[in-house]
């Protein structure tokens, strides 16, 4: 669907440099949202994958403010 214009752009959540890389060979991955924050860094080295690999990195978190 993207080869034929009907998808411009592709992002993933929650997944692995690994899944990213297998991705990679089917579709163009433009972006990547995972939980990450002060306190959860558990996803670093995809942090790291998407800077050297120029995908935007669209991290998130729970508020602990909510009721």
């Amino acid at each position: 669907m993207q080869e034929e214009g009907k998808i411009r752009h592709i992002g993933v959540s929650e997944t692995t440099v690994a899944d990213i890389q297998r991705a990679q060979k089917i579709v163009t991955v433009v972006s990547v949202q995972n939980k990450y924050n002060i306190t959860d860094r558990a996803y670093e080295d995809v942090v790291d994958y998407c800077e050297k690999n120029q995908i935007a990195f669209i991290p998130w978190s729970r508020s602990r403010l909510a009721n």
